[in-house]
């Protein structure tokens, strides 16, 4: 009766760590399609520009310029102010959006929508806008008056279910599991049909104690290190803490701030950036995924003081407010 009991653990075991693979490979697949999605609308904007703007006259100087934005984010702006102005349902980008998703392997509905002057628009039909998921939100802005900026987001329909891996991984792993419950049945309807019978009595003479299986809780110790006076990261977690305010770092901002932090003065360059997707010199696309990106990194850490500035031609750099004292105790 023991080893029949332990035969069926095992067999229960078996199919909650099966389960579980099945979830993990479900999320990661789900964000790899966001990812991918990104992707593919990065690439949509600039095959729209590409193929939208033929001409571009644009005079900029900084010194009369009555804000601080720098020249590249109000070019930006300008840009996609003049391909709304020329296509403002975005029917252009909605489809080089789409034929892009399909050309990485994902056959899935998609829709973008913009913000802009108090008017929002939505490609999509409303079925599509409740089912959607949000994989990617820009703001253009060429001033500090939020009516005047532009705000673009891509849109794609995900599986609301499991993604299931392939045929043959599904069956290496949920065989071993049918032919456990088959032989546990099987051992079941056979003691029945014989007419075994083992008492409790038995069961502790033969067998012994009766073991208690446990969960162990684990506790994982946070790590501090000092990035700057008052300024302290755990790696382990992705976590950045000043004084008692945290931010939580992930995806892209995550891959920029430890480039940053890995250079002593806190500044990288055009080639660093290249580097960080293989390449000597980042593309057109590339610099554009990675102002996007650096952006966002910007608003996160903001709430601690820091600040990431352009620097014209060179790069960026990440700044801290003046050196004050860290906390004794962590």
């Amino acid at each position: 009766m023991g080893n029949k009991r332990t035969f069926i653990l095992w067999g229960m075991v078996y199919l909650a760590v099966a389960f579980m693979a099945v979830l993990i490979y479900t999320e990661k697949e789900k964000e790899y399609r966001k990812e991918t999605g990104r992707n593919a609308f990065w690439n949509a904007v600039r095959q729209e520009k590409e193929t939208g703007i033929r001409e571009v006259v644009f005079r900029y100087r900084q010194d009369n310029s009555p804000n601080e934005l720098s020249e590249e984010e109000k070019r930006n702006w300008c840009d996609q102010a003049f391909l709304l102005t020329e296509d403002p349902d975005r029917v252009r980008l909605d489809s080089l959006f789409h034929a892009a998703l399909l050309h990485t392997g994902i056959q899935a509905a998609s829709a973008v929508g913009y913000t802009y002057r108090g008017k929002t628009y939505f490609s999509g039909n409303e079925r599509l806008r409740k089912s959607a998921t949000l994989v990617e939100e820009t703001t253009y802005r060429k001033d500090h008056d939020k009516t005047n900026d532009i705000t673009i987001r891509a849109y794609v329909q995900l599986p609301e279910g499991l993604l299931l891996p392939d045929t043959s991984v599904c069956l290496l792993v949920m065989l071993p599991a049918v032919i456990l419950a088959g032989t546990a049945l099987a051992r079941l309807y056979r003691n029945r049909q014989t007419g075994s019978r083992t008492t409790e009595t038995e069961e502790k003479t033969d067998n012994g104690p009766e073991e208690t299986s446990y969960l162990q809780r684990q506790t994982t110790a946070v790590r501090w290190t000092v990035i700057r006076d008052g300024y302290w990261w755990d790696n382990r977690h992705h976590v950045l803490k000043h004084q008692d305010q945290t931010v939580t770092l992930g995806g892209e901002s995550l891959r920029f701030f430890l480039l940053f932090i890995a250079q002593e003065d806190f500044f990288i360059s055009h080639k660093d950036i290249g580097r960080l997707y293989d390449e000597k010199e980042p593309t057109a696309m590339n610099k554009d995924r990675a102002y996007h990106s650096i952006k966002q990194l910007k608003g996160l850490v903001s709430a601690l003081d820091i600040g990431i500035h352009s620097v014209r031609g060179k790069g960026y750099r990440m700044s801290f407010p003046a050196a004050e004292d860290a906390p004794k105790t962590v």
